[in-house]
């Protein structure tokens, strides 16, 4: 039992990390998109939202990197992901800056930028590839906990029937040393009669 439920934890354990993986994606994409938004309308709402996605990236991030600790090969990945990501948050309040300061022609001109482009495709990738090795590792933790669970009935079936045996076994010796001890009632009895016959026939 112990065994399965660990099984079945690292399962949950993976889903969390594509969850994490999912969120880390959105929020960078929702960060790009408020900073754009803003350029282009100058509505300070997007700046709230440009604020409330950093928040929302940061704790994917930290969220990601404890659940990986385990797993060398995301930790080696881990480090450039999180320098793209800064990368693009600094871009993200610069162009912010600039469509506070020169407008929004010099900004929008900013957005354009192939470099941006460049380091937001790193980040898709980076993570998309982080997310193909957690549906592998999901794809063997899943068939490990799927062996594990029918282990688990096997040895539950297999339980229930020596307790079965068990059981008959043990009823089977209460009955046969209660005919045993009813047989020595019987000769005591016997003796005791044939003692009494004997006391009386001496009279």
């Amino acid at each position: 039992l112990v065994s399965s439920n660990q099984s079945q934890g690292w399962v949950r354990h993976t889903d969390q990390v594509l969850e994490e993986l999912q969120e880390l994606l959105s929020a960078s994409e929702n960060i790009e998109s408020s900073s754009r938004g803003f350029v282009l309308t100058g509505d300070k709402s997007y700046i709230e939202t440009f604020k409330a996605n950093i928040l929302r990236e940061a704790q994917a991030e930290g969220s990601i990197e404890e659940l990986t600790t385990d797993n060398l090969t995301q930790q080696r990945r881990f480090p450039l992901l999180k320098k793209l990501l800064a990368q693009k948050i600094r871009f993200s309040e610069s162009v912010i800056d600039l469509r506070r300061a020169k407008g929004m022609e010099a900004a929008a001109a900013l957005i354009g930028d192939g470099p941006r482009r460049q380091v937001t495709g790193e980040i898709q990738d980076l993570v998309v590839g982080m997310q193909d090795e957690e549906r592998r590792l999901l794809a063997e933790r899943d068939a490990g906990a799927t062996r594990q669970l029918e282990r688990t009935k096997i040895v539950f079936a297999l339980g229930s029937l020596v307790g079965l045996l068990i059981a008959l076994v043990a009823e089977w010796s209460v009955r046969h040393e209660n005919v045993k001890r009813g047989r020595s009632e019987e000769t005591l009895r016997d003796s005791e009669e044939k003692y009494r016959m004997l006391v009386d026939g001496v009279r």
